[in-house]
């Protein structure tokens, strides 16, 4: 997995946008296009899943419908139909390297923590139960007499009495407690262990950097020394075999039934959502966005949910880690069946 994420897309990724010279209207659609895409689908499944009892199933099924596999299912694809089509989806993906970095990582963080801190309390009461039950005896009742004191001279003065306004009071303690806890939340060691999680993974992503390294040199005609290029080449070559391959090894059908719905609801979902988003982009915008362009907004929406929703849930230990692994093997079935069926009735050509 590592061997293709830090090594083969990184290749494919600069050596495409390496070739690619410009610039036109139609990046800038697809840029626009991949963001509208992830902000209205994740508006889209919390209404959907809002009314799913299970809170853990409700948050899984709204974080599998964001993001999606497009460099490990859709890279091999475009790069057999189009010349500049995995420049384009890359243009596309934007938005969703972002989502899957910026906004999967704390939420998948967020939820594995809650879940552990709910484990932690439930064994504690247990251990506090375990321990009242093996108390053998009850503790003895010890009375000491304490001597008695001297009758105190009850002298009476006058004193004037002060009462404080409680409103004000009341109203100040409140509104520091509220402050208080507000920085305790924010600045505790679990959010600042998220964040730092978060920068890392983004500020380490080496696609990221082949992706701006690679519009540097091709945009501004920077030349690369051959040598270089042919490892690229070789590497990039590597992609299709080594993706196909990361795809097989995450395939799991050992998986209890009761988790069956949950995720086919999920994939229902994304399916119907990407056909509406794409068939409507594909048809409506024909006059002025390309073909292949319109082609990468019609078949991107259909790809899988990414590999690190699994990755996620089984770093932070989320539990049932079987829906996001269910989740994303039946939406490669149907991913593919339904990409195939589209190429064979809309049968589009880029001459």
């Amino acid at each position: 997995m590592k061997v293709l994420f830090n090594l083969a897309l990184p290749c494919v990724i600069f050596r495409n946008l390496y070739n690619n010279k410009t610039l036109d209207l139609d990046s800038l659609y697809l840029f626009i296009g991949g963001i509208i895409f992830q902000l209205c689908s994740g508006i889209i499944s919390i209404f959907v899943f809002w009314f799913v009892k299970d809170k853990t199933i409700k948050k899984l099924s709204i974080f599998n419908s964001l993001a999606l596999n497009t460099a490990l299912f859709i890279f091999p694809v475009m790069s057999s139909v189009a010349d500049d089509g995995i420049s384009k989806t890359i243009l596309f993906c934007v938005a969703n390297d972002f989502c899957c970095y910026a906004v999967l990582r704390p939420l998948y963080a967020v939820l594995g923590i809650s879940q552990n801190k709910g484990n932690d309390a439930f064994e504690t009461d247990e251990k506090k139960k375990n321990l009242i039950s093996t108390q053998e005896e009850p503790m003895t009742e010890i009375k000491i007499d304490l001597p008695q004191l001297p009758e105190l001279t009850n002298e009476t003065q006058q004193y004037k009495i002060i009462e404080p306004n409680e409103n004000k009071v009341t109203t100040t303690a409140e509104n520091q407690a509220g402050y208080y806890s507000f920085l305790k939340k924010i600045f505790n060691e679990e959010t600042q262990k998220i964040i730092k999680e978060t920068l890392r993974a983004i500020f380490t992503c080496v696609p990221l950097y082949a992706l701006v390294f690679g519009y540097i040199c091709g945009l501004s005609h920077i030349k690369v020394p051959h040598f270089i290029i042919a490892c690229i080449d070789v590497g990039a070559n590597a992609n299709t075999l080594l993706s196909y391959t990361v795809l097989g090894i995450f395939f799991e059908w050992h998986i209890p039934l009761k988790y069956l719905w949950p995720s086919v609801r999920v994939v229902l979902y994304r399916t119907i959502y990407g056909l509406i988003y794409g068939l409507t982009i594909y048809f409506s915008c024909k006059p002025f966005i390309g073909d292949v362009a319109r082609f990468v907004m019609l078949v991107s929406p259909l790809t899988p949910p990414p590999l690190i929703d699994t990755i996620y849930s089984v770093e932070y230990k989320v539990s049932p880690v079987d829906i996001p692994i269910l989740i994303n093997n039946l939406s490669i079935i149907v991913s593919y069946v339904v990409i195939l069926l589209l190429m064979v009735i809309l049968n589009p050509s880029f001459n």
